[in-house]
């Protein structure tokens, strides 16, 4: 999973060095009452609410290397993992020809459970690097404090929230019935 991730993002920031201002705006959602960035979604999925929870934690086995690290609340009676993580953003050093890492994303993540159904919430976003920044001020390109490289955090930003989800998404379907065959002797 994560290297093609890798290997994508390298040719975004290639191309995102030379060309800052030709990339595409990346979809950021914006939760209109709050005015804050949030990532969400619901799936629909065969299952009760506690099987749902089970494959999510077994996810959450399988994606983090600490996951009881990560997870804040694992609350089965009301259905709900609440999470806190983060990952790096990279620019592409021309000189050295490398990716560094140059920035670290706080984020928190919220995934509810109902009978057939899960929501999964990424939110509380914020960018570290030598200073720290809401990714609300990171869409603002007419604030004189902005700066060409966010464009590419942003686009590494929703990178990252699609595969995670992407890869929740996968690794919460069910598991395929298995039907033994009759040996016909």
């Amino acid at each position: 999973m994560k290297k093609p991730f890798l290997s994508v993002l390298f040719l975004v920031l290639l191309t995102g060095l030379f060309a800052q201002d030709t990339l595409p705006d990346p979809d950021i959602p914006m939760n209109e009452k709050t005015k804050t960035i949030e990532f969400s979604k619901v799936v629909h999925e065969p299952g009760t609410k506690d099987e749902l929870f089970k494959r999510c934690v077994y996810w959450l086995n399988s994606y983090y290397k600490s996951p009881t690290r990560v997870t804040q609340i694992r609350d089965v009676p009301t259905g709900k993992i609440l999470g806190k993580h983060y990952f790096h953003l990279y620019t592409y050093d021309t000189v050295e020809h490398v990716n560094k890492k140059t920035a670290k994303v706080n984020y928190t993540f919220t995934i509810m459970f109902k009978d057939n159904r899960y929501k999964w919430q990424i939110d509380e976003m914020e960018v570290i690097s030598t200073e720290k920044v809401p990714i609300e001020a990171m869409l603002n390109k007419n604030d004189p404090l902005y700066k060409k490289k966010w464009k590419s955090y942003l686009i590494q930003i929703a990178d990252f929230v699609k595969n995670w989800s992407d890869n929740l998404e996968e690794k919460m379907k069910p598991e395929e019935v298995k039907q033994e065959k009759d040996d016909d002797w």
